[in-house]
């Protein structure tokens, strides 16, 4: 093992040296397997960890919906449960306007909204309104990234996730 470097050691005592460095030889690429396959199961563990904290925040996305006949009302507890699902500094739920050409915020966490929030759906800049138009998830994990960033508006983060939501009440 190098100096700082953390690693595994095996020490083998109680023989002639000879026969110590050949059981040690033997021994080194079977462990060195078994340390690689640990190294896999909690890489695994820790990613179906998180793929269980993501489908918990789904399942209760789908309970909030299934108990609102409006998305209005349900849009500030969805923005609460992804937030804590995810730990997001910023989230926000926009909806299409009567006229069908604006969206508006119902709800966020890490910034104001209002009414005053308004995003036009053929703004080009807008990763609100591309989501809309496309229907289709648009992520970024760097601010460079961002289809926002051309025009100047200011991402906080270094990435993004925005996500269609089709939603018919009952």
């Amino acid at each position: 093992a190098q100096a700082g470097v953390p690693g595994w050691w095996l020490e083998v005592c109680g023989g002639d040296e000879a026969r110590l460095a050949s059981v040690g030889a033997g021994m080194a690429p079977v462990l060195a397997s078994q340390l690689q396959l640990e190294r896999q199961r909690a890489r695994i563990a820790e990613e179906l960890a998180g793929r269980y904290e993501e489908i918990d925040l789904l399942y209760a996305i789908t309970e909030i919906l299934g108990r609102t006949v409006r998305l209005e009302e349900a849009a500030p507890t969805i923005v609460q449960e992804v937030d804590s699902g995810v730990g997001a500094r910023r989230a926000s739920i926009m909806v299409i306007d009567e006229d069908g050409r604006h969206l508006r915020t119902v709800a966020a966490k890490g910034f104001s909204h209002g009414d005053d929030f308004v995003v036009g759906v053929d703004d080009p800049h807008s990763v609100a309104a591309r989501v809309f138009r496309e229907r289709h998830v648009v992520a970024s994990d760097t601010a460079a990234d961002s289809p926002g960033h051309a025009d100047g508006r200011k991402y906080r983060g270094q990435s993004f996730l925005a996500v269609p939501i089709s939603y018919g009440a009952p």
